[in-house]
Parts: structure tokens; sequence; C-alpha cells
């Protein structure tokens, strides 16, 4: 996914948080390489065995935040284009449950299987 590396130095055509990802046509560093690249969002995250204790649980949130909120984390994923959406467990179990359904609907519209 292409993105602007040099936030310190955005070209004219980045928008106003330098390290946001660009599409096609929006970094002309990018040049060529750019346009064979579509840009769509990434996800990464932190997970743990279901029924995990409560308090192991909450011990695992409150550090991860920790150390999304420490400056050199923060500084290195906004050179990376990355933007933390930091969550509480139930939200996550939310985000979670809402990105099977709207996949698993659509490829039940498609008819897409695994054995595809």
């Amino acid at each position: 996914m292409p993105w602007c590396r040099e936030p310190s130095k955005p070209c004219a055509a980045c928008p106003a948080r330098p390290s946001a990802l660009h599409t096609a046509r929006a970094c002309p560093r990018l040049g060529d390489a750019a346009s064979r690249t579509k840009s769509r969002p990434r996800c990464a995250s932190f997970a743990a065995p279901a029924k995990l204790p409560a308090p192991i649980t909450a011990r695992l949130h409150a550090e991860i935040n920790r150390a999304l909120a420490s400056p050199a984390l923060q500084t290195r994923l906004t050179n990376e284009a990355i933007d933390p959406m930091p969550m509480t467990p139930e939200q996550f179990g939310n985000f979670i449950q809402a990105g099977i359904a709207r996949w698993s609907a659509l490829a039940r519209e498609r008819k897409i299987s695994l054995d595809d």
C-alpha cells in the first residue's frame, strides 16, 4: 500500500496529514507504481484465547494501550501511516462480529465458497 515515506517533507499533493495513505493520484512521488496499487485499509490486532480470565484481559488491554500511547511508538506508527484505533475488548468483539457479518453476506451474495 503506497504512502508518503517523508512526512517531514510532504509533497504539494499530500493531504493535510502527510502520513495519511495516498491513492494512486494523490502523491506524485509514488509515480507509476502507485497506479498499480489499490489503496485499502489494513487491520492488525491483538487477540487472546476465548474465555481468558477477565483480570488477564484487563491487564493485556491496559498494557497494549500504554504501549500505544508511548511517543516513540506513536512516531513509528505515524511514519508508517498507521492510525491506531484502541478499542475496549467489547468494542473489538463487536468490530470482529460486524466484519464477519459483512463479509459472510458478501460471500453468500456472490456465491463464493472456500472450495472456489
